[in-house]
This record gives structure tokens, sequence and C-alpha cells, in this order.
């Protein structure tokens, strides 16, 4: 229920007009609380404001019409709301109205039920009948493509026009991350009242309502595929369900690219190959060092123990004189030094390259 000392009803609580529709159901156009609706059933109120389109709140003047629906002047134009689905509709300066701005108290429907609205630049009169709303949607074309706002289409601007439209395609490399897509729809009746929304799907996948604006501008985007897609409507709110679509691709930088990541991967791949390559030839080659050294020790030691084996014989002759004896036993004694320092030699030979 309506309470007039609540403090919370306090902008409903002044109103400027009140009509009586056919169902017996009283209107009331508030000073700053939108539109009311008081139900003759029920004895109940209920509100309508800017969730039902009603751009304003303060509402000067009202009159009904013989299809359902109230016209109300505002401080922003003319609105027709609809009593059943409770969708307005708005009337500017575009529309041909004296200006967007009327007087309280200065509204009338005539007898031939023409209405008349008065406003801070004049009288703006019509019969409702004759508001006629535009079926047909708008078709709508891409005019320019900017980059740090700078434009890159036009007649000798390649490649970006020929992508743009021919091949419905935008090419961006990744630093190129400030552009702007500027469009309109060719609908020309109320142009300016013409409506856009667009999705970039790969990005959001979420429509974006952006009024009348007719561009959009994007920036910081990730390398990637894009599709952006566009819909408008003409003055009277019939949308282009279709729309356009174009695709956008940013290339990234080489650093992120497929094949320098393989070209990396294959440098790596080389490198490791090249390092078990030339580890596996050291390898080999001390292999080889040790075998060699393996085999000259055991030649020289094979032929130093046969001559000790020899002298050790010729020590146990009797008939050899002692003056010779100590001549072999010097030799056995020089011949078992050497074989020592020889060891020794290549001991420390293979702990070197080891």
């Amino acid at each position: 229920m309506y309470k007039p000392d609540d403090i919370s009803h306090k902008n409903k609580n002044e109103f400027n007009s009140i009509i009586e529709d056919k169902n017996g159901d009283l209107w009331l156009g508030t000073n700053d609380g939108g539109l009311g609706k008081f139900d003759a059933g029920t004895k109940t109120f209920s509100w309508h404001s800017t969730e039902n389109g009603l751009e304003n709140t303060r509402i000067y003047g009202l009159l009904n019409d013989n299809s359902g629906n109230i016209w109300m002047s505002t401080d922003n134009g003319i609105f027709k709301f609809n009593t059943t689905s409770f969708k307005s509709k708005k009337y500017t300066y575009h529309d041909g109205l004296q200006g967007n701005s009327f007087w309280a108290h200065s509204y009338l429907k005539a007898s031939d039920g023409f209405m008349y609205f008065g406003g801070k630049n004049g009288l703006t009169y019509f019969h409702p009948d004759s508001i006629k709303e535009n079926p047909y949607p708008p078709q709508i074309v891409v005019t320019d493509l900017q980059i740090f706002n700078k434009s890159v289409v036009g007649n000798n601007k390649l490649p970006y026009t020929y992508d743009l439209y021919k091949n419905r395609q935008i090419l961006l490399s990744y630093d190129q991350d400030v552009f702007s897509i500027h469009f309109a729809a060719l609908h020309y009746s109320a142009p300016k009242k013409n409506s856009y929304k667009y999705m970039l799907e790969g990005h959001n996948n979420k429509w974006y309502n952006i009024g009348t604006q007719r561009f959009v501008t994007f920036s910081g985007l990730q390398a990637g595929s894009y599709n952006f897609r566009l819909k408008a409507s003409n003055s009277s709110g019939v949308w282009n369900k279709k729309g356009i679509s174009i695709k956008l691709i940013i290339t990234p930088p080489f650093w992120e690219t497929w094949w320098f990541r393989l070209v990396i991967f294959l440098l790596f791949v080389s490198i490791v190959y090249l390092i078990y390559r030339r580890r596996l030839a050291n390898i080999r080659k001390i292999e080889m060092i040790r075998i060699k050294i393996a085999q000259d020790l055991h030649d020289e030691i094979g032929s130093n123990l046969g001559s000790i084996a020899v002298l050790s014989k010729m020590l146990k002759r009797k008939s050899i004189p002692d003056a010779k004896k100590t001549g072999y036993l010097d030799s056995i004694y020089t011949t078992a030094i050497k074989t020592a320092e020889k060891l020794r030699y290549n001991k420390q030979t293979i702990a070197l390259i080891c």
C-alpha cells in the first residue's frame, strides 16, 4: 500500500497530473517519483520509472489515447507508455518536438483526438494515430578503423581497407593495442536515435548496449582471434537481429609464436645432442688412451720381466765369475727400478685423463 507519511515515499507525494484509464485505474505523474498507478480493484499502488525506460522521473502532463497508451511530457522529451506491456518509447527534438523540456500543467487532449503539450520553445501537437512505428531494421556499415586515434582506412590505405571491407577482417599486431571501430546504421528517419550493441566473442561473449554511440574502443586485448559482432536498431527500437560480424586477429610478438618456440626447442635439443656427442667422444678418447697405456705397459713390463728372468738364471750358474754376477745384479736392479717408475708414471697419467 502507498503510505503518504512514509519518508521513503516522499518523492511520490507530489504529482503534477492525474488521469483515469478505460479500466477505472488512476495514473499519477509525480514530481520526481516516476509514473504511479492506483489499481481501483485491489486498492494498491505500483510505480514505473527508469526500469521501464522512463529516463526522467519528473512528469508534467499525462494524456491517454484510444490504444491503451499514456503520453507524458517531461524534462527529457515525450514518452509513450503502454499500460499493458509497461514499456515506453521516447520522442525528442529530433522527432519534431519543439524541444525536450516541457511545462507543468500545459497539456490538453482535444475532442478530435489531437494532443497538445506546451514547452519552453513553443507548442507540440500531434494525433497519436499518426505516430507510426518504423518496422524496418537498419543496415549497418563500418565507417572507419582508428589505431591510436588515427584512421587507417581510406582510398590509399591498404591493407586495412581491403581486409575490412572485402574480407570482413581486421589484422593487427600485438603492439597496436588501442584501436576503435566506427560504424553507422543506414536508417535516415531520426538517425541520431539509432541505437547499437556489440559483443566481442572470444573475450567476454556478452552483449553491451552503447546507446547512440557510433564507435567502440578496445585496448590491451591479448593476442588471438576474436569475432566482433554489432547490431543496430532504428528510432522505433526495431533491431537488425542478424547484424554484422568482423573477424579480429591480433598477432602475438615473435617470441610467443609457435615457430619461435619450435626453433628454441630444436636449438635446445641440438645443444643437448652436441654436449652428449662431445662427452661420448671424450669417453671414447679416454678409453683408447687407457687401452694404449695398458698395452704399452703390458709389453714393457713383459719385456722387463723376461730380462730379469734371464739374468736370474745366469746368476745360478757356478761357472760365471763373481764380477759378472755383480753386473747381472746391477742390471736386474736397474730393470726393476725402470719398471716401477713406468708403473708409477702410467698410474698418474691414467688419473689425469680420468
